[in-house]
Parts: structure tokens; sequence; C-alpha cells
């Protein structure tokens, strides 16, 4: 994804895929000498231009994380539009502390996000009018919430033996978004089914 449609040169980093990235400056932090990489040109686009031929429903979660050039990805949709309900951003710069949100919060919280929780890599928004997942997203995962690693859980369900390693931050951070995503949503649909019920006793008979 990029601010506009075109081919641009990408690094691939072979033994740290998730260091791929466009962005020539996050390149130079990774000497060749020390982790090897490849180059490919590769065919980008705005996320407004992928959102309009693939997406026809509300959109629950966006996570933007692609290693230096998050505030393109986020120049090249309307926010605002589009609404997702809840957003992760990383918010420092590429394998750094140096903190990297200056360069779009402004953006975002102009299109009607609050920031519920920076947990040291990403930051969390919710839409302003939705306090409760505000509030949800909030707190970082605590020791009593039951959570499975997907991989993990897959291996046990074919009877794998499997030490369950801790969870990394990334992994935390997505499991408690999707699980709290999920209760809203189900919470949202019973309040439905409660206000079908109500309007059809409410009905005259004929």
């Amino acid at each position: 994804m990029a601010r506009s449609a075109g081919e641009v040169p990408l690094a691939i980093f072979p033994e740290r895929p998730g260091l791929t990235t466009t962005d020539p400056a996050v390149v130079r932090r990774h000497p060749a000498s020390r982790i090897r990489r490849r180059h490919i040109t590769t065919r980008v686009a705005p996320l407004e231009d992928i959102l309009a031929a693939h997406c026809r429903e509300i959109i629950d979660f966006i996570k933007i994380d692609l290693e230096g050039v998050e505030a393109d990805v986020l120049a090249s949709f309307d926010l605002a539009r589009w609404a997702p309900r809840a957003l992760v951003i990383e918010a420092t710069r590429a394998r750094s502390n140096e903190p990297s949100h200056r360069d779009w919060e402004l953006d975002v919280v102009a299109a009607g996000y609050e920031l519920a929780q920076f947990d040291g890599l990403n930051q969390f928004y919710a839409r302003t009018q939705e306090p409760a997942l505000i509030d949800a997203l909030s707190a970082p995962a605590g020791a009593c919430e039951s959570f499975y690693i997907a991989g993990i859980s897959r291996r046990e369900s074919r009877g794998l033996d499997v030490d369950v390693p801790r969870l990394p931050r990334r992994g935390r951070a997505a499991s408690r978004l999707a699980r709290r995503l999920g209760r809203s949503a189900r919470r949202r649909a019973a309040g439905d089914r409660r206000g079908a019920r109500g309007r059809a006793k409410g009905a005259p008979r004929r």
C-alpha cells in the first residue's frame, strides 16, 4: 500500500520477514553485512482503492504495521469514511523505541478517534462515539484473561503435546482486541434482537 498506485522497490529479509519494507531509511538501519536481504519491484495501491474494490461490510479492526510507511498508508484512504471501529498502529520507528506517532496521530484524531492505549510498540484507537470500546482497549492483557495462540491451539487440536510459550507482545494485543471486539459485537447483536422482540410485542394485532 502507498499514497498512489505504481511500482516501488521492496526490500525482503528472508530470515526476518517482519522487517520487509519499502522505506529506504528502514533498509539502511539493517546493514547487508548483518542481515541478508534481496530487492524486488512490487506493485502498490492506495488503501482507499483496495477497500473500495473489496469491502462491503462494516470494518471492525485495522492493523497498520508496515515498517516505516504507516503515515503513507494512513494518508492513502479516507479514515473518516471507512471508520473502522478500532485501529492498532505501530507507533515507533522500525527496530527502535523512538516514537513515530507524531507523523500521523493528528489526522487519526481529526477523523474521530481517541487513543486508548500505548503498549510500548503500538497505539490503540477507537472511535470517540464508542466509549465502552475505548475503555475495553485501555487496559493491557492481564494474567486472568484466557487466550490461546492460534498456532498452538491448532497443534493441540491435532493431539500434540505442546508447551505454551510466553505470548509475544503483538500476539497479546491482537488476541485481546479480537476478543473484545467479538464481545462488543455479540452485545450489539443481542441488543438488536431484544429491540426486535420488543417492537414485535408492541405491534397492534390485525
